[in-house]
């Protein structure tokens, strides 16, 4: 995500697409249910200077790398798991296991008495060396919003962000109308650890493919739908079309299986 935290409705409404799965996001925890479609939580609202965070966070996915970011500044931040204020590294485990269906890598938290770091099943000693010489500039919400900037800067940098990327993309397609003899717009969402993804679309009657439309690499994040043309034959059959994608990621993980979606044909 780039633009700046706009609240939980927001992103409570775009997580609708991501069900049954979100399911498990229904714990109170805030930061849990921004994080598998952002990149950085702040507290609300986000200061001004929140620009910065999401600069320095863009910046290491340019490089491909990843990093998402929590900052929690007072114990409303972390919902129904208060007592994890002040625990930034037994925060940022809570965390990185909350959002492990939706995002496999660095997880860094930052709280007014310092920071966590989380990465399911990597090693996070050269983050932990990084971080260990930063020190938080405040507890006000400015305060720790800059040192999270300025954390990972220094932590990419550093080049401690080097971390796999095993987990596949996840594909939610749009149901889609169209119409015989005219071009129709296909559209769905991807979900992707590195935001980078190509994907390949195909069109069926029944068992029958009626096209294959490949879509490019690209960078592609949940909140922006990607979408692709497909020129509809005026014989088009008017039941049992449907259209499926599969993608893949920059380091080779693919879609297991194909997410489909029904096609409903007008006059």
């Amino acid at each position: 995500m780039k633009p700046v935290r706009r609240g939980l409705i927001v992103v409570a409404a775009l997580l609708v697409g991501l069900a049954p799965a979100a399911a498990a996001l229904a714990d109170g925890d805030p930061a849990s249910d921004v994080l598998p479609i952002a990149d950085e939580f702040m507290p609300y609202p986000a200061p001004k200077d929140a620009h910065e965070l999401v600069a320095s966070v863009q910046k290491v996915f340019a490089s491909d790398h990843r990093v998402k970011v929590a900052v929690i500044a007072t114990r409303l931040d972390l919902g129904s798991v208060p007592s994890l204020f002040r625990k930034p590294s037994q925060y940022a485990a809570f965390l990185g296991q909350e959002i492990g269906a939706f995002y496999s890598g660095p997880l860094l938290v930052v709280m007014p008495n310092g920071y966590g770091i989380y990465d399911e099943g990597h090693s996070t000693a050269a983050e932990k060396a990084v971080l260990a010489k930063l020190k938080i500039g405040g507890s006000s919400a400015s305060a720790l919003v800059a040192s999270a900037a300025a954390a990972v800067d220094s932590l990419a940098a550093a080049g401690a962000l080097d971390s796999p990327d095993k987990q596949a993309p996840s594909v939610y397609p749009s149901y889609a109308t169209v119409h015989p003899g005219r071009t129709a717009t296909l559209t769905y969402h991807v979900l992707e650890n590195s935001e980078r993804a190509s994907s390949v679309v195909t069109v069926y009657a029944g068992k029958k493919k009626l096209a294959v439309i490949h879509s490019p690499m690209a960078t592609v994040t949940y909140q922006n739908a990607v979408t692709v043309t497909w020129q509809v034959p005026a014989n088009v059959p008017k039941h049992g079309l449907r259209f499926c994608v599969v993608a893949t990621d920059g380091s080779g993980n693919t879609t297991p299986a194909p997410a489909c979606t029904p096609i409903a044909v007008t006059k």
